[in-house]
């Protein structure tokens, strides 16, 4: 027994040690240049994976591995989902894995208390919370001036200011309620609500503000690192390819759009694997081809020439990408009659149907890199350079690893926050 508290306090005193200074160097490097380098984070994965791996042979005990891999996991698809839903950047994102790998979720001890992980990410929402609302409240008041200039032009928009009038609608009824004879869960259940909705609206609109007004700088393409989100789309060479404006969509009109759709997303015949099958030979887009993907027939662009057999890697999906973005077809706005009324929305060229009434000429143009990238990428980078752009706008998001570091000092320290704030309330 006592073997069994020994080697699991010099575990935690080990771990507890390395993601420490982890955390530390990485928030050191946040901080200063709003990165953290990858060899930083992919490090911190293989360590934590490595050192588990190393006391599950040494002490013979399964768990710390399986911990560790389950604590990656989890925290992969966190961080998958806050990256992909832009919540957070790719420096934020990889920082969660190491530490789940470092950390790993304890499942043995679910049972009996709440895992040291699940507490740190509980800690790292609160703390957080507060790091962020600090960090943007101190630029708005240093920039005072130009923040309120910025709320005012934020709550002149037209769709705000019907959601201003219905908060305060809501907030109203929540009074006069007060004063009707219901039941008092009821009404403090409904100010509650009322009062959380006000706060939430009123916090989004400070947020969007700080991040518009202080967290967009231009820098040299220069200067532009992988993963940098741009913030406005940069096209270029924007043309209409087919002039079909306040017209209803013919037969004719169809078949000239299907054989634009052929020329900017070709459609081609390969081979995929599937699990535990033979392969499947299918006909698709060009869009949809992944890597391992198996090309059945030459298929020849002004980007690229596949051959027959062609397996498809990461750099032949780059010049698919360059290609479909060099000759990229925005949504077209069109008007469609459903069930007798008649609505307005944007749409793919491949979801036009016949009687749809085309408000948009059909265009095309050159996307070199936008928000919806999710952080640009090397090759767009180097298309930037080539197409001879100078200056880009990206946004500078709050350096959030100092406030991990501060969640894990406080996790080691106190346990869980919540815990502790109701023993001393």
């Amino acid at each position: 027994m006592i073997n069994i508290i020994t080697e699991t306090s010099i575990y935690q005193a080990i771990v507890f040690i390395i993601t420490s200074i982890y955390l530390f160097v990485a928030s050191i490097s946040d901080f200063k240049t709003r990165e953290v380098p990858d060899w930083l984070n992919y490090g911190a994965v293989i360590t934590g994976l490595s050192l588990n791996l190393i006391f599950s042979i040494i002490t013979q005990n399964k768990y710390f591995i399986i911990n560790s891999i389950t604590g990656f996991a989890i925290f992969f698809i966190l961080a998958y989902v806050l990256f992909y839903t832009g919540q957070w950047g790719g420096g934020d994102s990889k920082a969660l894995m190491g530490i789940g790998a470092l950390i790993g979720l304890n499942i043995m001890s679910i049972k009996f208390q709440i895992p040291l992980l699940v507490t740190f990410v509980i800690n790292t929402a609160i703390v957080g919370a507060i790091y962020g609302l600090i960090w943007s409240s101190s630029i708005a008041l240093i920039n005072f001036k130009k923040f309120a200039e910025g709320i005012r032009e934020r709550l002149r928009v037209k769709n705000l200011i019907i959601i201003k009038v219905i908060i305060i609608l809501l907030l109203l009824l929540a009074i006069i309620l007060q004063f009707l004879p219901l039941n008092n869960p009821i009404k403090i259940l409904f100010l509650g609500l009322s009062i959380i909705i006000t706060l939430s609206f009123y916090m989004w609109i400070f947020i969007s503000v700080v991040e518009k007004s202080f967290m967009e700088k231009i820098i040299d393409v220069e200067k532009i690192t992988e993963g940098d989100w741009v913030t406005e789309e940069i096209i270029k060479d924007k043309k209409i390819i087919l002039k079909i404006k306040n017209t209803k969509i013919s037969q004719e009109t169809l078949s000239k759009i299907n054989e634009i759709i052929k020329i900017s997303d070709p459609r081609v015949s390969i081979s995929r694997k599937r699990i535990y099958l033979f392969p499947k030979k299918i006909n698709l887009n060009l869009s949809d081809l992944k890597i391992g993907d198996i090309i059945l027939e030459p298929i020849k662009t002004s980007q690229f020439n596949f051959k027959m057999e062609t397996r498809i890697d990461q750099i032949f999906l780059d010049k698919i990408d360059s290609y479909l973005k060099l000759n990229f077809i925005p949504k077209i706005k069109i008007k469609r009659n459903i069930l007798g009324l008649e609505t307005e929305t944007s749409i793919n060229l491949v979801e036009i149907k016949l009687q749809d009434f085309a408000l948009e000429n059909i265009t095309q143009q050159k996307y070199l890199c936008g928000p919806k990238d999710l952080g640009i990428s090397k090759h767009q980078i180097e298309l930037l350079k080539q197409l001879g752009y100078k200056k880009i706008k990206i946004k500078e998001g709050i350096p959030f690893i100092p406030s991990f570091f501060l969640a894990f000092m406080l996790t080691i320290t106190y346990g869980n926050i919540l815990q502790f704030i109701f023993k001393v309330f």
